[in-house]
């Protein structure tokens, strides 16, 4: 019954945040803040891009009844994501990741999609029409990730 009482008089939580109104990182003995990420300098996330995409076409009749298209489309993408988590940052924290932990991702992709159709239609004797088709489309991507991580230990 002492144990039931004393258990109720114990206040549960630390003070989220100190005097001067900044975030305790350890509110309580060995409880750490879920807004330590929000401590000055204890998370940042920068990230960068760039992305262009390039279209063209060409379209040409030869012929009466002959028709060729060609037509190219090309993308370029570039991408950097750095984050950083200070060793009082704990709500974003990977789970393979200690405390500091910094990681860079780089990525660079391109790729091109070709495509050209050549088109024959003929009118016989007024009342029908003959035609064909022939389509080609070529595409390539590549992608090129790459990633450094940097671990500290205090």
């Amino acid at each position: 019954m002492a144990q039931r009482l004393l258990s109720c008089s114990v206040f549960p939580l630390g003070d989220a945040y100190d005097k001067d109104g900044n975030i305790n990182h350890e509110y309580a003995p060995n409880e750490y803040s879920p807004l330590g990420d929000f401590i000055p300098n204890q998370y940042v996330n920068n990230t960068k891009g760039t992305y262009i995409n390039v279209n063209g076409n060409l379209e040409l009749t030869p012929l009466k009844g002959l028709s060729f298209k060609s037509v190219i489309s090309a993308t370029l993408n570039n991408s950097r994501a750095g984050t950083f988590l200070g060793a009082q940052c704990n709500a974003n924290l990977p789970t393979y990741a200690s405390s500091p932990h910094a990681s860079i991702l780089n990525s660079y992709t391109r790729g091109y999609t070709w495509e050209n159709i050549l088109s024959y239609n003929m009118t016989i004797a007024e009342d029908h029409s003959v035609g064909g088709t022939f389509v080609t489309s070529w595409s390539h991507n590549q992608n090129m990730p790459e990633h450094t991580y940097l671990y500290c230990h205090q």
